[in-house]
């Protein structure tokens, strides 16, 4: 019930000001203007066609919810820790980089110098954790046969030593 006064208000509201704007109609003694007709014709629709529209928009919903948990638990059933650990290090790289462009577009870019460095930094960052995510992954072991776990750490930590010293030569 809350829905369909919500959309009656609204689409009033909405023909009013379109009315304003754009429809002047001359009256007639049979003619009525275009809001009029408007309305009565919104008033003759039933209450369960809106009904049934949001009964279908809420099991959508409810069907994205189902699969998010599905996923959610695959996740945890089925990942190992040490992936897992990777997953936790790649969330928070990500966050600092958001963060960091959020403080960017709300207080400004000062130190242009620094925030591009540390922006850059957390990108970087990100991209060689996934590649080190991807060559860890178990399941990939059929395209990285040469690559181990512990050389595929080595080059991750090799490849950040080299990027944050050109981060670090940016900043000055």
């Amino acid at each position: 019930r809350f829905i369909s006064t919500f959309d009656r208000l609204l689409f009033n509201h909405l023909v009013v000001v379109h009315y304003r704007f754009h429809y002047i109609s001359r009256k007639g003694a049979e003619s009525k203007t275009w809001h009029e007709t408007a309305l009565q014709q919104k008033q003759k629709e039933s209450p369960e066609i809106e009904i049934s529209q949001f009964l279908i928009k809420m099991s959508a919903a409810s069907n994205l919810v189902v699969v998010l948990k599905k996923l959610f638990s695959e996740y945890i059933d089925k990942t190992p820790q040490k992936l897992k650990i990777i997953d936790s290090f790649l969330l928070y790289v990500m966050l600092t980089g958001i963060i960091q462009f959020a403080y960017c577009c709300l207080v400004g870019t000062f130190p242009f110098n620094s925030f591009l460095s540390g922006f850059i930094s957390c990108v970087g960052t990100f991209v060689l954790g996934v590649c080190l995510r991807i060559q860890t992954n178990p399941r990939n072991r059929t395209e990285f046969k040469g690559i181990s776990p512990e050389r595929a750490f080595a080059d991750f930590i090799f490849a950040n030593v080299v990027l944050h010293l050109v981060v670090m030569n940016f900043i000055g």
